[in-house]
């Protein structure tokens, strides 16, 4: 499969067109008259691939052909001639051509399989449009003619094809295989070599419809920066999705009982607090806090990945100075990738919580441009996880193997820009499965029922403004009637104290 979703394609193919003459209507014969030409056809293409599933893209392909065809059928009969038995006339040969050359623009759809490396699989469909039709067949005859004077006479002439065909196109089943050997990298160009085999027909004139079968190859050319520094795509982290149940009747394990304020005589203003849940007035004034603890789970990914030609660690995982600033509560379960950046410090912590346990680091890459065979690029990649284990969590060198691949035993598709990313990591494996198990962590769900509460605020005094504080959030109001103005402000409890 090609590197890029996009390129040009220049081709050749060797193709032989037959049919029968007998369908056009100019040539009434009761005797087949099979003709067959071969020619060569250059042409010029773009494709363009989208990808359809793991190793699987749909491409689509327009260009131009040029289409020399040039179809003979001959028929001779001179094994059978006889002058003694002649009485008038005898058809010693006979030869009807159609030819003509043109530009025939296409377009194929084929689906292309890529199951390793370099080589890929496809097949599908091409469509051509006839840009024009022969509007003659050209004969030439040799009869004998047996009269006063015996002679032999040849003629030449033309006949009408019919015209053009109400859809003038060629369609043919296409099947082919596509090489792209690493060493055919010319800079910013790549190419590949696609053999490709093809049968179908062609409707030639509106009389007339040929066979056609091809063979062919081209060659594919299309853009690749090889030292262009890649940055490499979010980790492929599984998808968690937060299912903590709703708390059901529950009996309540604290209990908050809030009253009305009583009135300020010296202001004439006061403050009632009425509970509102579902958007309906509670009758109740107690607000209930109920806590519950829940357990969970999220999956760790035991990959490190790395930038395009980098051995370094990227930024973004967790690199602490020392093992103490490592603390496992902090971990969050609604930010799963927050989770995975503390790889390191996951590894090693549990290292040491598992004194007998060994990991074991494959160092790998991408194997394009200066990647290609670089296994010390994989060293040290795993080199530099190993240092950080040995100098911040103290693990014991001999507990740590390496070892060094070019591409990862079970790499993503080598052929897209996502899967050259996710091939350029160090993997981790353990003997112990309680090393690479997913991370457990405890969290608290507070739920308020009533889950608003309504700060109705009676303003009974001249002033004109105002402003409510609410814990940390301050309300401001505005009494432009200064005369039984009523305010009010919703908070929402399960928001505000979250």
């Amino acid at each position: 499969m090609h590197s890029q979703n996009y390129g040009i394609t220049l081709g050749l193919e060797y193709l032989r067109s037959e049919g029968d003459f007998r369908q056009f209507s100019s040539v009434p014969d009761a005797i087949p008259y099979y003709g067959s030409g071969t020619s060569f056809a250059p042409n010029l293409e773009a494709f363009y691939n989208i990808k359809i599933a793991k190793n699987l893209f749909l491409q689509s392909q327009i260009g131009i052909k040029y289409f020399p065809f040039k179809i003979t059928a001959e028929r001779d009969f001179s094994l059978l001639f006889d002058s003694t038995k002649v009485i008038n006339d005898f058809l010693l040969h006979k030869k009807f051509t159609l030819e003509q050359n043109q530009l025939n623009p296409f377009f194929s759809l084929c689906l292309v399989l890529s199951p390793i490396q370099y080589l890929s699989f496809n097949a599908g469909f091409s469509l051509a449009f006839h840009s024009s039709s022969p509007n003659e067949i050209s004969f030439s005859e040799m009869k004998y003619f047996k009269d006063s004077i015996p002679r032999f006479r040849t003629s030449t002439g033309n006949l009408p094809s019919g015209g053009r065909h109400k859809f003038p196109v060629s369609f043919s089943f296409v099947t082919g295989i596509t090489y792209e050997p690493p060493f055919l990298s010319f800079g910013s160009i790549k190419l590949g070599i696609s053999p490709y085999f093809s049968f179908g027909f062609s409707n030639l004139t509106n009389e007339f419809t040929s066979d056609i079968v091809a063979f062919g190859i081209r060659v594919n050319v299309f853009p690749r920066k090889l030292t262009e520094k890649i940055t490499p795509a979010e980790p492929p982290l599984p998808k968690i999705i937060d299912s903590l149940p709703v708390p059901q009747n529950l009996p309540p394990v604290e209990e908050m009982e809030t009253q009305p304020s009583p009135p300020q005589p010296e202001s004439k203003n006061f403050i009632d607090i009425i509970p509102i849940y579902n958007g309906n007035y509670r009758v109740s004034p107690k607000v209930y806090l109920i806590r519950k603890n829940y357990e969970n789970h999220v999956p760790l990914l035991n990959y490190v990945f790395f930038d395009y030609g980098s051995s370094r660690l990227d930024k973004r995982y967790v690199q602490l100075e020392n093992q103490s600033d490592f603390n496992s509560d902090s971990l969050n379960y609604n930010n799963p990738l927050g989770v995975y950046w503390n790889i390191l410090n996951i590894i090693g912590y549990r290292l040491q919580q598992n004194s007998k346990a060994k990991i074991r680091l494959v160092g790998c890459n991408s194997n394009i441009g200066e990647e290609y065979n670089n296994l010390e690029l994989s060293k040290l990649r795993a080199e530099n996880i190993s240092k950080y284990l040995v100098r911040v969590w103290n693990i014991d060198p001999s507990r740590i193997s390496i070892e060094l691949r070019n591409l990862p035993q079970n790499f993503s598709n080598p052929n897209i820009p996502e899967g050259n990313q996710e091939n350029q990591r160090v993997e981790i494996l353990s003997d112990s499965p309680d090393i690479l198990s997913p991370v457990t962590i405890n969290e608290i769900n507070s739920i308020f029922f009533p889950d608003t509460i309504r700060l109705k605020v009676t303003m009974k005094s001249e002033t004109r403004r105002y402003k409510l504080n609410f814990f940390d959030t301050t309300f401001f109001g505005y009494n432009s009637v200064p005369s039984g103005k009523v305010d009010s402000f919703d908070v929402s409890l399960n928001k505000f104290f979250k």
